[in-house]
């Protein structure tokens, strides 16, 4: 009939790859480097895990296998506890939706408030320049009737 095609299961591990006595350590604290940093989780999903068309490069002084083992369980973690705290909030808004209405507010005051603390020097320095004249400097009517005015000339015109 035809040819029988054996499969070989296929290591990202090298054979020697990892040194005695130092590999293991390494491949232990990156596995706690991806629950920590975000960045990194998110490197190792999408650059080893998600990224079918590329292979992974071999792995020198740590093991990569259990590494992206626990990115996929960071990962894992991360999104259900978004889950669990929209579903808080969903549950919240159905038995007392001016709560809920609070909560969110509150929320969305982190990301104002670390907005605020990072253009604060910024806003300083331009609250400490001369305001820019209101009047045109030839004519000395102001810039903000000019504008209303060139319109209504148009119009009568039939521009």
């Amino acid at each position: 009939m035809g040819a029988v095609v054996s499969h070989q299961a296929v290591s990202l591990i090298k054979t020697g790859a990892v040194p005695r006595g130092g590999g293991d350590e390494t491949t232990r604290r990156l596995c706690a480097a991806v629950y920590q940093d975000r960045e990194l989780r998110n490197l190792v999903v999408n650059k080893v895990l998600v990224a079918f068309r590329h292979r992974a490069a071999p792995s020198y002084g740590f093991n990569l296998v259990p590494v992206a083992d626990h990115a996929w369980r960071a990962w894992t973690l991360d999104a259900v506890q978004h889950v669990c705290i929209l579903a808080v909030l969903g549950i919240t808004a159905a038995s007392s939706p001016p709560a809920a209405i609070t909560a969110l507010c509150i929320l969305g005051l982190i990301p104002l408030a670390a907005c605020a603390a990072r253009l604060g020097p910024e806003i300083c320095e331009t609250k400490g320049r001369p305001p820019r004249a209101a009047t045109c400097p030839s004519t000395g009517r102001s810039r903000r009737r000019r504008q209303p005015m060139r319109i209504l000339r148009r119009s009568r015109r039939g521009d």
